[in-house]
């Protein structure tokens, strides 16, 4: 069966867990993780561990979509088929990561501890989900500059969401089209003038 590319979202998103979830190997103590889902215990923190949101995801890098790149591949006969397709449309994906223990001096060790571990290992693979224009190159994690106290506070009131510090990540995927117009290249062609001998 064939994968799915438009699944790489997803896919980030396991990787960036896992990813994570690397820290247990470097802390002291067992560490538990969640994928957090919004609507469960209205937004409040009831166990101690780092808790994980996928916010969104916004346009980036719009690149020409008039412009084609060449492609080839085999298909299910054998047959080396060239196709052009456009360039992959590329979002940014953004998480937010939030420790939540009753002791504030262990948020603060554990925030601490992410951004090293993510600044250390700051790429994903992107497997079999790689996209057009790519070339199997890592999807690079980066902390998100932008997020001052005031918009923290804003997104944790939008989500209903209790204070605690929080991190933000970003990290960019690409989205290929289905879309692809075959070609067939001319290897030889033969012109006939209409050029005969002619007798003197």
């Amino acid at each position: 069966m064939m994968i799915d590319q438009a699944f790489i979202i997803d896919y980030i998103t396991i990787q960036f867990f896992e990813n994570i979830r690397q820290l247990n190997d470097k802390s002291e103590g067992e560490i538990s993780f969640f994928i957090e889902n919004i609507n469960s215990n209205r937004g409040e923190l009831v166990k101690e561990g780092v808790y994980i949101n996928f916010l969104g995801l916004e346009p980036v890098y719009l690149n020409n979509q008039f412009e084609r790149i060449q492609r080839k591949e085999i298909n299910k006969d054998g047959k080396e088929i060239e196709f052009l397709v456009q360039p992959a449309l590329q979002f940014k994906c953004t998480y937010m990561i939030r420790p939540y223990f009753e002791l504030q001096s262990n948020i603060a060790k554990m925030l601490g501890l992410i951004i090293r571990h993510l600044k250390d290992n700051n790429s994903l693979n992107v497997g079999d989900f790689d996209w057009v224009g790519n070339n199997s190159f890592p999807v690079l994690i980066s902390l998100r500059a932008d997020m001052n106290f005031l918009e923290q506070m804003r997104i944790l009131n939008q989500l209903g969401l209790k204070y605690t510090p929080a991190l933000f990540y970003d990290a960019v995927v690409g989205i290929d089209s289905d879309y692809r117009e075959e070609f067939t290249r001319v290897k030889e062609r033969k012109i006939d003038a209409g050029l005969t001998d002619r007798k003197k």
